[in-house]
């Protein structure tokens, strides 16, 4: 749940180094996801939690957003499941925004934990 336009965000908040994996369609030997890309990056990240009703009207649980600066995934057109992890903590993406600056590049991936 984004506003309309982002505010420009200053880089010093963009301190935690963060490891994200994308997944794709499919299951390994293992019976694991398989990954379609994984990259670490520094984002910042907001632990408010919150509620949202999907498509199905259950309300699903919001841990927090995270957001980096920059397209992560240039060559994923959707990214629609995956993990983030730092340290201990690792959370399944529900949802992924890309915000664009007015000349069409890509301001930044945000991206909703659940």
């Amino acid at each position: 749940m984004l506003p309309d336009k982002l505010p420009k965000l200053p880089k010093k908040l963009f301190n935690q180094e963060w490891t994200i994996s994308i997944d794709q369609n499919g299951i390994s030997e293992d019976g694991e996801p398989l990954t379609a890309a994984t990259v670490t990056a520094k984002c910042w990240f907001s632990g408010k939690a919150h509620q949202v009703m999907n498509a199905e009207k259950q309300i699903i649980r919001l841990e927090g957003v995270l957001i980096a600066l920059g397209d992560l995934f240039p060559e994923i057109q959707a990214i629609t499941t995956g993990t983030a992890r730092k340290g201990e903590n690792k959370y399944k993406i529900y949802r992924c925004e890309r915000p664009l600056n007015p000349d069409g590049t890509v301001y930044a991936t945000v991206l909703e934990l659940m």
